[in-house]
């Protein structure tokens, strides 16, 4: 775990850059969409405010509200306003607001999380009245997020899936050759045995095949102190019924040779008639 503990504060650095990232775009968008709306508001107050707000609704409004207990707010849609957006996705969503106390206050009934325009006051000199108005569009976040230049995050995220791929699958490999038993030159590693397969892993980390005596003469090697085996405790283990093993042993170790110096760099060194033991091949090359 401490060995991946780089790549996972890699992981998790990208994956935060990802979401920072969207967080911001999502954020820079949401203020493009406001400051759209104010514009389009304004140039509506600047070309056609009369038409935008007709005198008889500016007065009815005011009448109701004179009548009306608690606060009052009025909503209409503007062709004209739609015309001015930049944002399209808008048009759909867009309303006007105003109020004649020069407030424009957000009623209840207009959605949490809608996007506003700054507040803009025009003097109606037909009624000799000043209004407060403000637009607004209800966007859903997935409306805002598909308009929003998602580009870096995508990509950040991308990386951060392709890394964490590398990170599980490929060292997956690697990982289980630590805590192995394992016999190394001075530079690389040459055999190892996973116990919890019961697999001898090649210099590459491909599996050995080994027979089923060859096997477990090896595991006898990789439990002995310096990899070291008698003749004797060889045969006793491997035959201890047999009268005359030597010859078998020999075999074995005649087969077992050519399979660790051409997969593993390592080599059985003998002492006739006393021991083998098992070493690294200095002199072998991946």
């Amino acid at each position: 775990m401490k060995q991946r503990l780089p790549a996972l504060i890699v992981f998790a650095v990208l994956l935060g850059a990802a979401v920072g990232s969207g967080y911001h775009s999502y954020n820079v968008c949401r203020d493009e969409m406001a400051a759209d709306l104010s514009q389009a508001l304004a140039k509506c107050l600047d070309q056609d405010a009369d038409r935008l707000l007709p005198a008889d609704t500016i007065r009815a409004y005011a009448q109701a509200k004179a009548t009306t207990e608690g606060p009052m707010m009025m909503a209409i849609g503007s062709r004209r306003l739609t015309r001015h957006l930049r944002h399209k996705n808008l048009a759909d969503a867009a309303f006007i607001t105003f109020d004649t106390d020069g407030d424009a206050n957000i009623s209840p009934s207009i959605p949490e999380g809608a996007i506003g325009s700054d507040t803009l006051t025009w003097y109606d000199d037909r009624n000799q009245t000043r209004v407060a108005l403000r637009s607004y569009a209800s966007v859903s976040v997935a409306g805002i997020l598909a308009s929003a230049d998602m580009s870096g995050s995508l990509g950040l995220f991308v990386v951060a899936l392709l890394w964490g791929s590398v990170m599980w699958l490929y060292p997956a490999r690697r990982s289980r050759l630590s805590g192995m038993a394992t016999i190394t030159t001075s530079d690389r590693p040459t055999l190892n045995y996973d116990p919890q397969t019961d697999t001898f892993l090649g210099r590459g980390g491909e599996n050995i095949h080994f027979t089923p005596m060859q096997h477990r003469l090896m595991k006898m090697f990789l439990a002995a102190p310096r990899h070291q085996l008698s003749h004797q405790t060889i045969c006793q283990t491997l035959w201890p019924k047999k009268d005359q093993p030597a010859d078998t042993l020999y075999a074995l170790i005649k087969r077992l040779k050519p399979i660790l110096e051409e997969q593993m760099n390592v080599k059985i060194e003998c002492q006739r008639g006393r021991y083998y033991r098992l070493t690294a091949d200095e002199t072998s090359h991946p």
